[in-house]
Parts: structure tokens; C-alpha cells; sequence
């Protein structure tokens, strides 16, 4: 009798410590269906991080080749323009100075013969038909030296034009690969920052489907927490 009214306290006090709806009902543990989705959830996180992982190294292997180029093309620019100062530049300069030197030497020449012909036949006899005709081609071979010379120094000012603008060109050239290598190495920078920011959000999302998993087994384990009906 004692032990039928103490039962009958004990879930009294139960029911009024549960509240005016009465006790508790027991947790259900997680179904099947729960437990399976959060192992596919596990998986799925897991497939992303390893993607991520494998993007990062497909970057960087990416990265180093696009360095490697710009280094190559801003290695190739400075070098033409180094060629270009040292030998190309002075080689057609020097070449068209020596074309006018030449035709100046040329008019030299011709004037000094001329002269000389004069003197010579101004103190010959000679009849005046060939005085005149090797004067005549004297004088015109000073006067289409005079005219090369003129030729001559229009090539030498335009190939002191071509010079310049070459050069500016080339310079232009290696400012440019110098630029698109600083730009190469920002945006590779700013790559693998991404990648590693994906990274760190794939680890975040697979430790907490790995938490959420971990609860789920935790609760099916635990025993259920239900009251033993009463002694009759």
C-alpha cells in the first residue's frame, strides 16, 4: 500500500515539475533518414574542400607559369633595348654620317679637279671643243655630287627620326611588360587569397556538418529518457 502511494507521489511530483501540461514527452531519437542525410552532407563538404584544395594547386602551377612569361617577355624587352642603345643605334647612325662624309669627300674631290682643269687648260693650247667638254663633265660631276650630298643628309635627318621614335617604341615596350608584370603578380596575389578564402569557408562547412553529424549519432546512442510506468 505504502509503495502504490509513493509511486503515486513520485509522478506527481514529475507531472507538476513538467508543468501544467503534464510531463515531458521523450526526445525522439534521430530517424534513418536524418542520420543518412547529415552523412551525405558530410560527404558533399568534404567533395568541396578537396575541389577547393585542388583549385588552389591548379592556381598556383597557373601563377607560376603567367610569372615565368611576363619574366621572359620583360627579360626580352629590356634586352632589345639594351641592343637597340649599344649597337643598333650608333651601327645606322654612324652609317649615315659616313654616307654624307663620302659624298662631301666626293665634292672635295670634283672641286679640286675642276680647278685643277682649269689651271691645266688655261695654259694649254687645246682646241676649245675638248677644254669645253672636259670641263663641261667636270662641272657636272660636282654638281650630281652636290645633289647626293643633299640626299645623303636628308637620310642621315631621317634615319636620326626613325632612331628616336625606334627607340621610344622600345622603351614604351618595357614600360608596358613592366606594368603587365606588376599587374601579373597582383592578380595572382588576389587569386590565391580567393582560393585560400574558399578553402578556409570548405573547412568551416565540413567541420560543421562533421558537429551536426556527430549529434545526431550522440543522440541515437543515448538511452531513452522516458519514466517506467508505475508498479501495479
Amino acid at each position: 500500500m505504502r509503495s502504490t502511494a509513493a509511486a503515486c507521489a513520485a509522478l506527481f511530483l514529475a507531472g507538476c515539475a513538467a508543468g501544467p501540461g503534464g510531463p515531458a514527452e521523450p526526445e525522439e531519437p534521430p530517424s534513418p533518414l536524418a542520420l543518412e542525410a547529415a552523412e551525405l552532407a558530410v560527404t558533399a563538404a568534404g567533395t568541396h574542400l578537396a575541389a577547393a584544395q585542388s583549385d588552389l594547386a591548379i592556381q598556383e602551377g597557373a601563377n607560376r607559369l603567367a610569372a615565368e612569361t611576363a619574366a621572359s617577355e620583360l627579360k626580352q624587352a629590356q634586352m632589345h633595348l639594351s641592343l637597340f642603345d649599344t649597337i643598333d643605334k650608333q651601327k645606322r647612325l654612324d652609317e649615315a654620317k659616313l654616307a654624307v662624309q663620302h659624298v662631301q669627300d666626293e665634292i672635295q674631290d670634283a672641286t679640286d679637279e675642276l680647278e685643277q682643269l682649269k689651271k691645266m687648260y688655261g695654259e694649254n693650247e687645246l682646241a676649245d671643243q675638248t677644254k669645253e667638254i672636259v670641263l663641261k663633265r667636270g662641272e657636272r660631276q660636282l654638281v650630281r655630287a652636290k645633289e647626293n650630298l643633299v640626299i645623303q643628309q636628308k637620310n642621315l635627318a631621317k634615319t636620326q627620326e626613325e632612331l628616336a621614335a625606334e627607340r621610344e617604341k622600345l622603351a614604351l615596350e618595357l614600360r608596358q611588360k613592366e606594368q603587365e608584370a606588376a599587374q601579373a603578380a597582383l592578380k595572382a596575389e588576389n587569386q590565391i587569397q580567393q582560393k585560400r578564402a574558399a578553402i578556409e569557408d570548405a573547412q568551416s562547412a565540413l567541420k560543421k556538418a562533421q558537429d551536426e553529424l556527430h549529434q545526431l549519432q550522440k543522440k541515437r546512442e543515448e538511452p531513452s529518457s522516458a519514466p517506467a510506468a508505475p508498479p501495479q
